[in-house]
């Protein structure tokens, strides 16, 4: 995992570099089997962390005194895919540690799914070693940008959200789900991005991207 994040044209390239340096150094960490990274179209917040979709809720109606059912948000314990529409997938790159068979990709960029089909999507079923990242576009006009990581690790989801802003240069604004010094740590430039511990060989970069508009 370690060549450039495939950029769209409203992205600022010093912001993709930092999302590449974070998903590198934070893949090897982890020592996962494969990552995918997926660009979003314009700004997300932090609420979408752990948003799984729009569901079906019973409540009881006093008025009426029967069993009645409303549409609502949903955050599971069992954590699914966040249900971004195609129209905001702009593509996604599939990145494993080792030589592997291509698998098919988180979404689909042809059709969209009913919200509440994505509240069975869990990404352990998904995968079982995998680090997910997802990041925004639109930063070149922006100033600022969004982060979102889904760490899997033998059967258990770790998340957390991130948000930045430009200055002199990108920093660190907003964090959920991790502290301010873990990702300021991610954030720190290193020497070689591709270089593997111990002088070890490169690790393989990617088998496969979609980006809008292509067939899986």
């Amino acid at each position: 995992m370690s060549s450039s994040i495939r950029s769209d044209p409203t992205d600022d390239p010093e912001f993709d570099a930092l999302i590449e340096r974070i998903a590198v150094r934070r893949f090897k960490q982890g020592d996962y089997a494969e990552g995918f990274i997926i660009e979003i179209k314009n700004w997300f917040d932090h609420k979408w962390l752990k948003f799984s979709g729009i569901g079906l809720v019973p409540f009881d109606d006093i008025r009426s005194g029967h069993p009645q059912v409303a549409l609502d948000e949903f955050f599971q314990d069992k954590i699914t895919f966040p249900p971004f529409t195609p129209n905001r997938i702009l593509r996604q790159q599939w990145r494993p540690a080792h030589q592997a068979k291509p698998k098919y990709l988180p979404y689909s960029t042809k059709h969209r799914e009913h919200s509440s089909w994505n509240l069975q999507r869990r990404v352990t079923q998904y995968a079982d070693s995998a680090l997910f990242v997802w990041f925004s576009s639109g930063t070149k006009a922006n100033d600022r940008g969004s982060l979102m990581l889904y760490q899997i690790h033998a059967g258990s989801v770790s998340a957390w959200y991130a948000s930045f802003r430009k200055a002199a240069g990108w920093v660190l604004h907003l964090t959920k789900g991790i502290s301010r010094e873990a990702v300021e740590s991610l954030m720190e430039k290193i020497a070689e991005l591709g270089a593997a511990p111990n002088g070890g060989p490169r690790r393989p970069l990617e088998n496969r991207e979609s980006r809008k508009g292509r067939h899986r």
